[in-house]
């Protein structure tokens, strides 16, 4: 009886073992894949969002003067070429007030020169940039890991012009984006391979008199 009964408590015993065993099989290949499941819609829904920003670039259009394009009547340039466009005019109030104030801080001129730019160009400007705050706001308040959530942004970044990093610059520093915007901007290092020097060349240095314009991290830094 005594062997009948230890076999019995052993067979018992690796039953348990294998049930719990399993269980944790079970358990592990179902979360792995809601993980997955989890992770494809996330896809899906961050490139559904990609494509729409895409399609809202390739519909801005700006109009230029006379002659501009080597013509002697009113052209339009559209898609990304319209963010040089849009950038020059956006300097071209800064120097305005920088003729008018200048002894003026260049944090301060920047950000009035953005709202006279804003308030002239929102029609274009305010439906891309909250678009593209929309794209990284949902990449941030996914479940993917750290690692994932900056590999997405940096896809978001990598389709960005040079004259729309600059754009971004002055819309995160303005009142239109420096609640909600700028810190996401700081936390993605969206700023990463902005071309600075323009930014210097054009007055409105990073090293000037508003030192605390980002954090380094929105450059990468």
């Amino acid at each position: 009886m005594g062997t009948v009964a230890t076999t019995l408590m052993v067979l018992t015993w690796a039953v348990q073992v294998f049930t719990l065993a399993a269980v944790g099989i079970y358990t592990y290949l179902t979360y792995r894949l809601l993980s997955s499941q989890t992770h494809q819609r996330f896809e899906n829904t961050f490139f559904q969002l990609l494509r729409f920003h895409h399609d809202i670039v390739n519909a801005i259009r700006v109009r230029v003067p006379p002659g501009a394009l080597g013509t002697g009547i009113p052209q339009e340039v559209e898609g990304r070429p319209a963010f040089t466009v849009l950038y020059e005019r956006l300097i071209g109030k800064y120097d305005q007030l920088r003729n008018q104030h200048p002894e003026a801080a260049t944090g301060h001129l920047a950000r009035e020169a953005y709202d006279q730019f804003f308030g002239e160009y929102q029609d274009l400007v305010g439906h891309y940039f909250r678009n593209l705050y929309r794209v990284i706001k949902f990449i941030d308040g996914s479940e993917e890991g750290v690692e994932d959530k900056n590999f997405y942004a940096h896809l978001v970044r990598a389709q960005m012009s040079s004259h729309e990093l600059l754009l971004l610059l002055y819309n995160g520093y303005s009142r239109f984006g420096k609640d909600k915007f700028y810190p996401l901007i700081n936390k993605y290092s969206l700023l990463e391979n902005m071309p600075e020097d323009e930014v210097i060349s054009r007055r409105l240095s990073l090293l000037g008199d508003d030192t605390e314009l980002y954090l380094p991290k929105a450059f990468g830094r």
